[in-house]
């Protein structure tokens, strides 16, 4: 090495710094939008699951000239049909309409217009959206958010005619 000539390689402590700064920095707008997005796209997914299944619930219905149910009960929606011979709603098991637990996946809430319905009062085991054999519904309102409450809700709704329809919320 040559005299007078001082070898600078590398970087000094402050570059360091500074650097480790800048990307602590994006990374923390980067990576909650990262995860939300996740959740948003698990809320999304779960809707649009909802909406096929109860448009094929309806068609059951008409389909095998039974009343067909929807019950939602502490973070579980399960599906039932009407048996005539009993007089009573059973729960269905078979896929895809076994109950689905959903407390640990989103936030739901239902708005039902009130029906007279015509069957026996059963209590706490009558559906809260009824799916009549001519091809009616009860009107309805489902709205789901995610469990953190953050973001725009999915929307699921009919006025018990048309096909259930799905809509994002923007806030």
């Amino acid at each position: 090495m040559p005299a007078g000539r001082t070898l600078n390689e590398g970087f000094t402590l402050i570059e360091v710094l500074i650097v480790i700064t800048i990307v602590t920095i994006a990374m923390s707008f980067v990576v909650p939008n990262f995860f939300g997005a996740a959740e948003r796209q698990n809320v999304q997914g779960f809707s649009v699951q909802l909406q096929n299944k109860i448009e094929l619930a309806r068609d059951k219905a008409i389909q095998q000239n039974q009343e067909w149910g929807l019950r939602i009960r502490q973070g579980e929606i399960s599906f039932l049909v009407f048996d005539i011979e009993n007089q009573k709603w059973l729960v269905l098991t078979e896929k895809p309409f076994e109950s689905v637990n959903y407390g640990k996946l989103v936030n739901l809430s239902l708005e039902v217009e009130k029906h007279e319905h015509g069957f026996d009062d059963q209590g706490d085991d009558l559906p809260d959206l009824i799916f009549f054999s001519s091809g009616e519904a009860s009107p309805f309102k489902v709205e789901i958010r995610a469990l953190s409450a953050d973001g725009e809700p999915w929307v699921l709704h009919s006025n018990g005619l048309s096909n259930t329809q799905i809509e994002h919320l923007e806030l």
